[in-house]
C-alpha cells in the first residue's frame, strides 16, 4: 500500500497545527520567545556543544519538542542564528522541529553533522574522502514522514539558496568539498548491499536519516533547507567501516561554516 494511505490527505486540513500547540502552551502560562530565523537542527552532541561555546550560546525555552534549543549571538553576520539539538534522530521528530520553529518565525535551515558515505565495492577513486565535506543538493525521499506532507516523488531538491551559501562558505573556509545527492532512509540496519550498489552508480554521496524530510517540511511551509555532512563512516557493498571519533576538527571547521553562511544569508 503506498503512503498515505487515505487518497485524500492532501485535500484536507491537519486536525493539530503548529500554532494551535503553541497556544494551548501560552494558555498555560508557558511563553516562548520568537526563535531566529536562520536555524541549524544538529544531532551531534559534540558539535552542538563546540558551536554553542564558540559562539556564547544561551539557551532559550521551548515548549514543542524536547532536547535544547540556543540563540548564538556571536555569530558573525546581520542575522540571528538558532541551534537546536538533543531531540532524537529521524523523520518524525525532524518534520516536528521544523514545524515548531517555522510557527515561531524561523525561515531558513541546513542540517549539519555526521553522515554514512556511500562506496562500491573496490571503488576507492571517487568515494569522499575522510577528510571532504558534502553538501546535499537532494535526497532521495526513502523515509516515510515526508510523503505526509507532499505526494510521492523519488527526491526532494535542497533548497538553492542554501545550497550556494553553503557552497560558498566552504570554498571561503578552505575545506574541500563536493555537491551530490544523499539518501534519507529510516531503517538503518536495513541498508542493503543492493541499495549501496544502485545508489553509488547512480552518484549518491551519503546515506542519513534526516534531510528528505527537512527539505520536503520546510519547502511545505515556503521554508528553506539544505544540509552539510562530515564523513561518519562508509557504507560499502563489502561492508561497514565506521569513522566515529575521527577528525572532530573537520566537523569543527565545516559547523563553523554553516553558522557564518546563516548569520550572511539573504
Amino acid at each position: 500500500m503506498p503512503v498515505p494511505l487515505h487518497e485524500r490527505k492532501y485535500d484536507s486540513q491537519p486536525v493539530i497545527e503548529a500554532g494551535a500547540v503553541a497556544d494551548d502552551a501560552r494558555s498555560r502560562g508557558k511563553e516562548r520567545p520568537e526563535t531566529p530565523t536562520s536555524v541549524l537542527p544538529c544531532y551531534n552532541p559534540d558539535l552542538r556543544s563546540h558551536l554553542v561555546e564558540t559562539y556564547d550560546g544561551t539557551a532559550y525555552p521551548d515548549r514543542y519538542f524536547g532536547g535544547s534549543c540556543y540563540r548564538l549571538p556571536a555569530a558573525p553576520g546581520p542575522n540571528e542564528v538558532g541551534l537546536v539539538g538533543g531531540f532524537g534522530i529521524g523523520g518524525p521528530v525532524t518534520a516536528m522541529v521544523v514545524e515548531a520553529l517555522v510557527d515561531a518565525g524561523t525561515e531558513r535551515f541546513c542540517i549539519c553533522g555526521r553522515a554514512g558515505v556511500l562506496a562500491a565495492a573496490g571503488d576507492g577513486r571517487d568515494r569522499v574522502p575522510e577528510s571532504t565535506a558534502v553538501v546535499a543538493d537532494a535526497a532521495l525521499r526513502d523515509e516515510g514522514t515526508s510523503y505526509h506532507y507532499e505526494p510521492a516523488s523519488r527526491s526532494v531538491a535542497a533548497a538553492a539558496e542554501i545550497r550556494e551559501a553553503m557552497v560558498a562558505a566552504l570554498a571561503a573556509a578552505d575545506i574541500d568539498h563536493r555537491v551530490g545527492p544523499t539518501w534519507t532512509v529510516d531503517a538503518l540496519f536495513r541498508e542493503t548491499v543492493a541499495e549501496v550498489e544502485r545508489y553509488t552508480a547512480e552518484g549518491v554521496l551519503t546515506v542519513e536519516m534526516e534531510a528528505a524530510t527537512a527539505f520536503t517540511v520546510a519547502r511545505h511551509h515556503d521554508a528553506a533547507a539544505g544540509a552539510v555532512f562530515v564523513p561518519s563512516d562508509y557504507v560499502t557493498t563489502e561492508g561497514w567501516d565506521p569513522l566515529f571519533g575521527d577528525d572532530l576538527g573537520l566537523l569543527w571547521r565545516v559547523g563553523e561554516a554553516v553558522v557564518r553562511a546563516l548569520a550572511s544569508a539573504d
